[in-house]
Order: C-alpha cells, then structure tokens, then sequence
C-alpha cells in the first residue's frame, strides 16, 4: 500500500455549521449527521470530485475508430481491448500502463488473426490515443469547491482515491481541490476493505461518524458498508470493472455532489420536510399495505424506479430495494434514506433471505416494469 498517512488536522469552523451537534458536544450515539461527535467525509476522486470517465471514453472511442479504419471488425476489437485491459486483482499495475499493454495487445491479436503485417508505427499512434487522457486536464464535477467549502466548516474532509499516486495528485491539483484536504490524502494501487480500514486507523475516525462518498460500488461503497460506515453511491457512471453487486446493506443513492451535501447536513438529500411523493405511486403501495393489512416498517418494496417506487415506499417507512435501471429525465432522482441495491432478481432474494428468520416468509410487494430493466446501462472501458 503506498497511501500516504499522516497526523489529523483540525478544521476550525468559518461559521455557522450546516448541521446541528458537529462540535462534538453532544455524546450521543450518531449516524453521522445530527449530534455525535464531528463528522468525516471520506471522498473518492476520479468520476466523484472530478470527471475522468470522458477522458477515457473519448481515447478508447478514437483507438476503435483507428482500428476499424483499417479494416478490422469493431465487436472483435472491443471485445480483445476489454479483456487485455480487465485488472488482475492484486497486480496493482498502473491504469496508463496497462491501457498502453491492452492497446498493443489488441492490435497484435488482430495482426495474428488477419495475418497482416504487425507494424511498430501503427503501435505508436495507437498508444498516442491513451497517452492523450493524461495530457488533458480534468473537469470538477459541479459545484465541487462549493461542496467541499460547505462541509469543511463543520467535517472532516479526507481524500482517499486509487491507482496512480502521482496521476491522482496532478488531478487534484489541475482541479484547485487540494487545499480543502491538507495532508488528509490516501493514494492507494488498489482500494480494498484493509486499504479503507488503514485511513480509518491513521485519521483515528469512528465508522458511525464517517461517510464514504464514491462512484464504484466494488472499490468504494462495497468496503465502506463492510466496515460499518454511512455510505453514498454517487451515480456518475460505471467502468467495466466496477460492475459488481453491491453488499447486502443500504446506502444512499446521489446523483450530483449537492445532493451530497444535503445528505451529510440533513440526513436526506430532499431538504427537511421537502420531499413530496407521487401522488400514484404512494397511492398504490398506500393501498397494497391496507389490502394485505400489512405494517409499512415490516414489508419491503422491490423496484426498478427511485422516483416512483422506492422513494414512495422510503417515505412509507418501508424497506426498499432498488432493482437497479439507469435512471432517465426526471427519475434521477436521489434516494430518501438508505436502499438496498440489486443488479439482478437473484441478488434481490439474497437480500430478502438474509432478512428473513428462519426462512419465514416476507410482505414484498414487486414494483418491476420490464421497460425498466430492458434499459442497459453505459460502461466505460
């Protein structure tokens, strides 16, 4: 692990805190936002403070172009480009790095197979089309300094990203973010549960009062919620590598970093009292609860949409899973509290029979539209 560890410095508050209890007066038990002691935030970077995913979009787009230019079959390039540039776990090999390999991999494979001639200067232009996402400077997501300025008044900041150490730091800088984390920065080869674990050791931070704020279920919310932290999927995209199920424990669901603030300041991205439910989704759970007589806090709702069934069902007081489908137009919109989340109907019964005793059976109502589910995601190679 090559993180960077190093003594907690305190913040001193510029003003009024945005949340209640973040002076540490009050020793009641938190969950991480109202009262307990003062609250961290632990952020990833790429794709979560800052946008990397249309650098990569952009270089793998112009590498299939080049190829298919030549003659060769677009899904046979894809499909070798994505397998020499999967990450063997434990390897920690740099993403430039490998991108380079996978690149000449590729078109090695595609020589062989076609049996042309392997040319050393089509090599070059190849590797220039990766060698371009790190000449270009990276974008802040919106309102980035806002955000972290607001949070820096009452919380912890703390900057925990993966891969290239010094890749990542000239991202931070290129993105006037630095300053917001003093010496609050952990670079890792490799994110994992023992790697979050060692920030938690080194800035000495309870799990009840920290937040993990990331894009990639695998590397950041997947180890978080195993070590007890309060977490937020920020949902900027998918790289192909993050395509894992989530834990079998809630999070919440954001889609933009001010969503993200209001979460850590009022324990809901909607405001205090400021969320309005459809009025006939909310009908229509509303009525199934009173058809099987049913309590809310004891049935589960299953479904495709945040906007019309599992935010509803939140609002209810029921448990709810979102049976994942990319959001579209106005369904973007960011969990009420905690969810449960599933990429397949399988995952939904692992859920559920993790919380059923002795194999009892659970109220679940299933909200599921096959329109939904028929939406593939976007992955980034």
């Amino acid at each position: 692990m090559s993180g960077r560890g190093s003594r907690t410095r305190s913040i001193v508050s510029t003003g009024s805190a945005p949340w209640a209890g973040v002076d540490g007066g009050d020793s009641r038990e938190s969950d991480g936002t109202m009262g307990g002691g003062r609250p961290t935030v632990v952020f990833d970077g790429d794709d979560t403070l800052w946008k990397t995913q249309e650098l990569y979009a952009a270089a793998s787009s112009e590498f299939y172009q080049l190829l298919e230019a030549m003659g060769f079959d677009g899904s046979r390039v894809r499909s070798l480009f994505r397998s020499y540039n999967r990450p063997v776990p434990g390897k920690g090999q740099r993403p430039k790095e490998r991108r380079n390999r996978a690149v000449t991999e590729t078109y090695a494979t595609l020589c062989r197979e076609s049996g042309c001639a392997f040319d050393r200067q089509v090599v070059k232009e190849l590797v220039k089309t990766n060698e371009r996402i790190y000449a270009v400077d990276p974008r802040p997501m919106e309102n980035a300094q806002e955000v972290l300025s607001r949070l820096a008044e009452g919380a912890k900041v703390v900057l925990f990203p993966g891969r290239d150490d010094e890749v990542q730091r000239r991202e931070l800088t290129k993105v006037s973010l630095a300053s917001y984390f003093d010496e609050r920065i952990y670079v890792v080869p490799e994110k994992s549960k023992a790697a979050l674990r060692h920030v938690l050791k080194e800035e000495r931070l309870d799990p009840r009062e920290t937040w993990m704020v990331g894009n990639s279920p695998r590397f950041d919310i997947n180890p978080a919620l195993e070590l007890g932290l309060n977490c937020i999927w920020l949902h900027t995209g998918f790289w192909r590598e993050d395509m894992d199920e989530f834990a079998a424990l809630p999070t919440f669901v954001a889609f933009t970093l001010d969503e993200v603030l209001a979460t850590v300041t009022q324990g809901t991205p909607h405001g205090d009292g400021d969320y309005v439910a459809p009025q006939k989704g909310q009908a229509e759970i509303s009525q199934w609860l009173e058809e099987r007589a049913t309590q809310a806090e004891g049935a589960y709702v299953v479904g495709t949409s945040l906007k019309y069934d599992v935010n509803p069902g939140l609002d209810l007081g029921m448990r709810c899973i979102w049976l994942y489908a990319p959001p579209k137009g106005q369904e973007r919109e960011p969990s009420l509290s905690k969810v449960f989340i599933a990429f397949s109907t399988g995952r939904v019964d692992e859920i559920l029979s993790s919380h059923s005793k002795e194999g009892a059976s659970l109220d679940v109502l299933w909200r599921v539209r096959a329109s939904d589910r028929e939406r593939e995601p976007e992955v980034n190679d």
